[in-house]
């Protein structure tokens, strides 16, 4: 991802349920600083088509742990 501010939007990687990729406008939510090439995000919402993150929470950054069987990596 990334770099992402409240500026021009910046193009973000999102991996779907299926493991599919697909790439996404975004721009950093109100009140972030500007978030770097390769930061993990979350989406948190949708503007004129524009999705809104933040950098992910160090929870959701690390993924699924391998115990709970939700997603493969």
């Amino acid at each position: 991802v990334g770099p992402l501010d409240q500026g021009k939007p910046g193009r973000v990687r999102l991996k779907d349920v299926h493991g599919n990729w697909h790439v996404a406008n975004a721009r950093a939510a109100a009140a972030q600083h500007r978030i770097p090439v390769g930061a993990t995000v979350l989406l948190v919402d949708l503007a004129k088509g524009i999705f809104l993150a933040i950098p992910a929470p160090a929870d959701l950054a690390a993924g699924p742990s391998p115990s709970d069987g939700t997603l493969e990596r």
